[in-house]
């Protein structure tokens, strides 16, 4: 999905920033450390293009700048919001597709890349 990337949090407690991407039909929200960003030469600024992917295989690994692989721990029906851990860090999707794709349990990767 091609996406922008409407706000970006440094997070007091730790070196971990907190991206939101919004797409059409989806709105997302990952925690990325600053360390990662920086090696993966992935300047987040707000109104930045960005491609990300929710997949439930890791795939083509050449094609993204990250990947980070997690499990699905919490969805919430009111507002169509999917919660996943990736080693601690969270990504947080709110999409009816993804809410509709998406179980309990599922392990997945999120995939993220410039445009």
């Amino acid at each position: 999905m091609i996406g922008k990337i409407v706000d970006v949090n440094d997070l007091g407690y730790a070196l971990v920033k907190r991206l939101t991407i919004s797409s059409g039909n989806a709105e997302v929200d990952v925690e990325i450390p600053t360390r990662v960003l920086q090696e993966a030469n992935f300047y987040a600024v707000k109104d930045r293009d960005v491609e990300f992917e929710v997949s439930h295989e890791v795939g083509d690994l050449d094609k993204w700048q990250i990947v980070m692989s997690g499990e699905v721990y919490l969805k919430n029906e009111k507002e169509k919001l999917v919660f996943s851990s990736l080693g601690g860090l969270r990504l947080a999707i709110k999409s009816e597709e993804f809410y509709r794709d998406l179980k309990v349990g599922d392990k997945i990767y999120f995939k993220l890349r410039s445009v």
